[in-house]
Parts: C-alpha cells; structure tokens; sequence
C-alpha cells in the first residue's frame, strides 16, 4: 500500500520571509515612524530658507556698506570729512570691510592721526590676512614707527615680515627700498647699499628705482670710501687719457731733436728753441702735489751737440 501525499504543510514548517526591496522597506519604516521623519523634513526646511535669507542679507549689507564707503571717499571735499564717514562704518560686516579699514589708516594716516591709523591697520592684520590690503596696512604700520617714535628697527622688521608673509604681493616689491632706508638710519650702510642695489635690480624701471639710484648717488658723495671698486676705476679712467697725450707729446718733442741734429751734423744752424728736449706737462693734480711736495725744479738745459775732433767740452 502506498503511502498518501501531504496535502498540508506540517506544523513545524516555517515558512523563508520574502526579501523587501530597499524602496518598500523605507516605506514601511515611514509608516511605522512618521513623525520623526516630519520634523528632520521640517529642520531641511528651516535650513534652506535660513540660508537664502542670510545670503540675502549678506548681499544686501555688501550694498550698503559698498554705499557708505563711495559716499564717505567720494563725497567728502575734506579729509577730516571723509574720516568721520570711515569712522561711522568702520564696524560695518560685510566683503568691503577690509577695505574700508585700510582706507580708514590711511586717511588717518595723511592727517598725522597716528594712534587711529595704527588701530585700524592692526585690525586689519589680525583678522583679514588673506586681504589683498592687508600687506599695504602693515606697510602703514612700520611708516608710523619711522614716523611717530623713529623706531626704526621696528620698521624694518615689519617690511621683513611683508617679504615673508606676502612674498607674491605687489607691497613685497617695493620693500627693498623700505629696508635700505632702515638700514641707512641704523648706520648699516654697506647693507642700506645692498638693499638699494637689489631695489633697483627687482621693480627695474620704477620710481621706486629711481629713488634707489638717487640713494646710492648721493651716498657715493658723501661716503666714496663704500664703493672701492668705482673709486679705483676712476683715476684710471681720467689718468689713462692724460698719459696718451704726454706721451703723443714727448715722441713729438724727440722727432724735432733728431731733425735738429741731422741739421746739426750736416753744417746746419744749432738746434733750435722748439728742439730742446721738455719732460711731459703732469695732469693738474699731478703738478699741486708736486709744488706742495717738492722743491722748486732747476731751469731746463737744453741739449748740446759734442764737440768736434774728440776735443773734451769746456766746463
């Protein structure tokens, strides 16, 4: 007899839950949690609006505070005018605040209020370092310790700290020419020397290398002893000259003698004055070393001719 086949699953079979794709199981987790996905929508929300009403806002301040700014530059015939406008925005947020800052220790620069310029190029330093200002407000700083305290130490470590800091600004390249100057008052004049070379040498056809070379010249007049190599090219150059012509002279002169004393020789009339055998001019400087130096020269002889027949000359 055969068995009978099971029409029924047994009791103990249990049966492998179908796989849900990802898209129904968040779904259901949805359904089973819906008010924890209403609030995270709701925070989404409140983000995206906050951030199209503070980029709003900010594009809004940039405009006002670009007005301001025109307004007090612009507007303003005098300078005390135009610090009090900078003055009225200088705590102002927005894209110009850098510049307004910078403009701020300028002006106050220009009109000798030292205390207020350097505030507002310090604040311009320590908070906008990346500001394309930022390198000129620190130049404005060492030009207030040069100016108001002559610490020119300071000054010169400040124009250092430019080249360092901002090595790719236009500030950097005229720093150079701020550091010589430093140098020259500290009495470091072979550096200050160096500094103005290399001036003229980075920002060539300037005039700020123009400035540099006006230095160097006047300091090769009042102190040629720091140019050894000029000095020593010059008396060549000016001696060199004078020896060519005094000796184109004395050939000259030797010329005359021999046609003198062919004449001589031949029967001929004795030597005449413009024979006579002259030593060469010296230069000028050369004859006032030679009159304060020396003793005053016997009267020149001129050459005579030896005597016929072996007969010894008269005394």
């Amino acid at each position: 007899m055969k068995p009978k086949k099971l029409t029924k699953k047994p009791k103990y079979f249990i049966e492998e839950p179908k796989a849900k794709s990802e898209f129904s199981a968040m779904v259901e987790h949805i359904q089973e949690h819906p008010g924890a996905y209403v609030a995270a929508v709701a925070v989404v929300i409140v983000f995206i609006i906050g951030g199209v009403v503070y980029s709003a806002n900010t594009k809004a301040g940039n405009i006002l505070l670009d007005t301001a700014y025109a307004r007090a530059i612009q507007a303003s015939e005098k300078p005390e005018d135009a610090l009090k406008g900078l003055e009225a925005i200088e705590n102002e947020k927005g894209d110009a605040r850098p510049r307004v800052l910078y403009s701020l220790g300028e002006t106050a620069f220009e009109q000798k209020n030292y205390d207020k310029a350097k505030s507002a190029f310090e604040e311009l330093r320590q908070e906008y370092a990346d500001s394309a200002f930022t390198p000129d407000a620190v130049e404005g700083l060492g030009y207030i310790l040069e100016e108001q305290g002559k610490d020119f130490a300071g000054a010169k470590a400040l124009y250092e700290e430019i080249r360092k800091q901002w090595p790719n600004s236009f500030t950097t390249m005229r720093q150079p020419y701020n550091i010589a100057r430093c140098n020259e008052q500290l009495g470091q004049l072979e550096d200050a020397i160096k500094s103005y070379e290399e001036q003229k040498q980075v920002f060539a056809e300037s005039k700020i290398a123009e400035k540099a070379q006006a230095a160097l010249d006047r300091l090769k007049q009042e102190k040629p002893e720091l140019f050894p190599q000029e000095a020593a090219a010059s008396p060549a150059a000016t001696e060199q000259p004078a020896a060519a012509a005094n000796a184109q002279s004395l050939e000259q002169q030797v010329d005359a003698l021999e046609k003198d004393v062919d004449k001589a020789l031949d029967g001929g009339s004795a030597p005449s004055e413009g024979g006579a055998l002259k030593l060469p001019e010296p230069n000028a400087a050369e004859s006032a070393d030679a009159k304060t130096a020396l003793p005053a020269a016997a009267p020149e002889k001129r050459l005579e001719m030896p005597p016929a027949d072996g007969a010894q000359p008269k005394e």
